[in-house]
């Protein structure tokens, strides 16, 4: 579905988090209402995000940041209204699940529960996407629950249905993206060693930013795991600032891995788990 004129292309390239909050319909004009089918949204919403996949990290940082600084509570609460696994609340959010404004929601009673009804969802779709693109995405954004939230809460007769969805789609579709990300969930929900190991380094890393003080140099961190950071004595900081800390640890988890290795004397069998932490952090 391509824009038909000049103004809607001009529209489309002009990337802000208002705009992204219109094509989610969080940002609705009753004076000028937005007449645009679902569909119509959704496709203009994976052109802008595929834009900001373009941008300097800095960047597509910053207008993630002003989004889910005002939308995500009411992005989340629009996720929880869908029965599909893979709609436009879901998308949106696997764009900035590695923000510390994720992160620190999901840790709420809000959005305490979204690894059950993502994981739900897949297991009950009756039939499963053609689109490789779609069981990526859906299966990338299950694998960051995963990963934040982990897997007591899902019920057994959940896993029973989903395990052997995931691992019908990592054989199937050998060597595709999709099959990575339905790997790294199949190997999560066995309780795969290499992935527990994992999954515990990468959530601490998800974790940091919102324990320790983004300033350069500045190591002050929270008294315990319960409370919160508040503003550091040495300078005030946002959730925001800390995402550069987020990203500038993605090497050091190749380290770990190479560590665990050594542990382990043995090589990590799934090539999934290593891509989790080849996944960009925006």
């Amino acid at each position: 579905m391509e824009p038909s004129t000049l103004a809607e292309v001009q529209a489309l390239l002009n990337v802000t988090a208002r705009s992204l909050a219109s094509h989610c319909g969080l940002e609705n004009d009753a004076s000028d209402p937005d007449v645009r089918s679902e569909e119509r949204r959704f496709a203009d919403l994976r052109r802008q995000i595929g834009l900001i996949q373009r941008w300097p990290r800095h960047q597509a940082v910053a207008v993630y940041s002003e989004f889910s600084a005002q939308y995500l509570p009411a992005l989340v609460a629009l996720y929880k209204t869908y029965t599909t696994p893979y709609n436009i609340p879901m998308m949106t959010i696997n764009s900035i699940s590695d923000l510390p404004y994720f992160v620190r929601l999901q840790r709420t009673p809000v959005a305490s529960d979204m690894v059950v009804l993502q994981a739900t969802r897949i297991a009950d779709a009756a039939d499963g996407p053609s689109d490789l693109d779609i069981i990526a995405e859906q299966c990338q954004f299950l694998s960051t629950l995963l990963v934040l939230q982990g897997t007591t809460s899902i019920p057994e007769d959940v896993k029973k249905k989903l395990v052997p969805k995931l691992n019908m789609w990592r054989r199937r579709y050998n060597g595709q993206f999709a099959a990575e990300t339905a790997g790294r969930c199949y190997e999560a929900l066995r309780g795969a060693r290499d992935m527990v190991e994992m999954s515990k380094l990468m959530k601490g890393t998800l974790e940091k930013p919102l324990n320790q003080c983004g300033a350069q140099g500045c190591c002050h961190r929270t008294d315990s795991a319960d409370s919160e950071l508040k503003q550091c004595s040495r300078q005030v900081t946002s959730l925001s600032s800390s995402t550069g800390t987020l990203m500038s640890l993605a090497g050091s988890l190749q380290v770990a891995a190479q560590r665990i290795r050594s542990n382990t004397g043995q090589s990590i069998k799934s090539r999934a788990i290593l891509q989790l932490f080849d996944r960009p952090l925006v």
